[in-house]
């Protein structure tokens, strides 16, 4: 059963938007077809919404769908507006470009609504690192999916021919007073996000003889350096416990 939009979402709902091609079929394989889909949407939106219509956060383009965040603001019909009129506009354009005919998305997009400031902030994270689990790219901030995902944008203040289009959530905000700690906490959560899913290893987990935090680790890692360097230079008789 199609379920209205307007029975999930109310107004100034946090959302998470997904879009999916036809048939799952990867037709946003090239980057140039993800870029063209991200300028739809820029365009769109700089053209025919401000922000108290509804605010994008973040985004993460794959090769056959897309993640989004926001807000809505007092109203729905923008944000729907928005996304016929956008997602409309790049069916037409890619199959102009290909010389083709017929559905380009699955449906309409899917919207979920999102609780609160802090599901958000792991909602963003699980879009950046969209790539990650695909196998495609190491780390979600890798220079491979810049311009693709916000990620960069939160991660390092890097700015993209996309980013214009983003409002920074009240959650990225409240890290830090200055960018730079705020792009520094950011970071350090994304990883810690990446170790809980398993996409990278716990840094705490150290490695060899030891397991504790990465200070104290690398303390007694020195430690046993030096002691193995002490006891290699002692005569063979010093060397060897008694007995």
């Amino acid at each position: 059963m199609r379920i209205p939009r307007k029975a999930i979402l109310s107004p100034h709902s946090i959302f998470h938007k997904m879009w999916r091609t036809h048939n799952k079929a990867y037709l946003l394989q090239p980057h140039e077809e993800k870029r063209s889909y991200l300028t739809c949407i820029k365009e769109e939106l700089k053209q025919r919404c401000c922000a108290e219509d509804f605010v994008l956060h973040g985004y993460c383009i794959m090769s056959n769908h897309a993640h989004e965040t926001g807000q809505v603001g007092d109203r729905l019909e923008p944000f729907s507006d928005h996304m016929r009129r956008a997602h409309g506009r790049f069916g037409l354009e890619f199959n102009q470009r290909h010389e083709r005919q017929g559905a380009v998305a699955y449906d309409r997009p899917k919207t979920k609504v999102v609780q609160d400031q802090q599901a958000l902030r792991r909602c963003m994270f699980y879009s950046d690192c969209n790539p990650v689990r695909a196998g495609l790219i190491p780390h979600p901030t890798d220079i491979r999916w810049k311009g693709l995902s916000s990620c960069r944008f939160y991660a390092y203040g890097e700015k993209n021919d996309f980013s214009a289009m983003l409002s920074v959530p009240a959650w990225y905000l409240a890290l830090g007073e200055t960018p730079e700690l705020r792009q520094s906490r950011y970071r350090a959560l994304l990883d810690q996000y990446l170790v809980e899913q398993g996409k990278k290893r716990d840094p705490l987990a150290g490695s060899g003889h030891f397991e504790g935090e990465e200070g104290w680790v690398e303390e007694k890692r020195v430690e046993l350096s030096q002691w193995l360097k002490d006891h290699r230079r002692a005569p063979p008789s010093e060397a060897l416990p008694p007995g």
